[in-house]
């Protein structure tokens, strides 16, 4: 995908995307092995961009309306002895700190640091501002928010574990049936994806993004007919605030006639697709890709 381009002191939100566009420093203090979904809740350190010989590190958290974030606490370097030594240097408080990790961001690998070097980086096991994060986790709206943040950062493996218990206590709760249609789809159950998609819309018939799940599910089992019904009545629900939704759907259609070897429909479609793009989307990079 393509990313912009930002100054690497105030960025991390394109930490990710950068690392591979510039280079990695070579990296012998740190085996980076885990999955930014699978870090959460963790102080973590980035491998070094070759031109920076400094760690960038901070703490790995899901906010409820923002989903995965990082909180960048600052720079470090170690010593011969394995010692960590951060950089004495504050971040600007009026500059932005915290960076939603999303789309690609599964795609770097990171490492989590262990506690025997929370002194040495003068931090605490868990920041005193998490507290604010981690109320309530036991309750169904927690799991809902959780399971959309894995399935934004590409994880449908664990939103699928953290909805299958609920959904068979609250299937119709707000949210919960699309998150798990998302996620299946995500791990390429595309079976259940329908079945979960399709007793969803008979309780709410008019969420176009249900709609957006049953037809990439239908579409992926090669049912193409039922696929372009399903895309073309959730894109007349679409409102002005989804205009990437509406995107992907007409995506999927040209896709779909695509396979149909319809080549008339998969351009017009094509067009139109292109055309409800929101700049700098998802859908607008994967256009360009196409």
């Amino acid at each position: 995908m393509k990313k912009k381009g930002l100054l690497f002191l105030l960025l991390i939100a394109c930490i990710v995307p950068k690392l591979r566009a510039q280079g990695l420093a070579a990296d012998t203090a740190f085996r980076f092995t885990h999955r930014i979904s699978r870090s959460v809740n963790n102080w973590i350190v980035f491998p070094k961009q070759a031109d920076i010989d400094a760690y960038p590190f901070g703490y790995l958290y899901i906010d409820p309306s923002s989903g995965f974030v990082f909180n960048l606490e600052g720079f470090f370097k170690t010593d011969g002895r394995g010692r960590f030594i951060r950089i004495k240097q504050k971040i600007n408080e009026a500059t932005h700190q915290r960076y939603m990790l999303k789309r690609g961001a599964q795609k770097t690998l990171v490492a989590i640091i262990n506690s025997d070097h929370n002194e040495e980086l003068d931090i605490y096991p868990r920041p005193a501002w998490f507290d604010n994060y981690n109320t309530y986790t036991d309750t169904l709206v927690h799991c809902i928010d959780w399971a959309k943040a894995y399935n934004d950062i590409k994880d449908g493996e664990m939103a699928v574990a953290i909805l299958k218990a609920p959904y068979k206590i609250t299937p119709h709760a707000p949210g919960l049936e699309l998150e798990l249609a998302r996620a299946y789809n995500g791990v390429k159950r595309f079976d259940d994806a329908i079945k979960v998609a399709e007793a969803a819309l008979l309780y709410n018939y008019g969420e176009p993004l249900l709609y957006k799940e049953l037809g990439f599910a239908q579409l992926s089992k090669g049912r193409l007919n039922e696929a372009l019904d399903t895309f073309n009545a959730g894109i007349k629900l679409c409102d002005r605030t989804q205009a990437e939704e509406k995107a992907e759907m007409a995506m999927n259609m040209a896709i779909t006639y695509r396979s149909k070897n319809d080549k008339q429909n998969y351009l017009e479609w094509m067009d139109f697709a292109r055309a409800w793009a929101p700049h700098d989307s998802e859908v607008a990079d994967m256009l360009n890709d196409m």
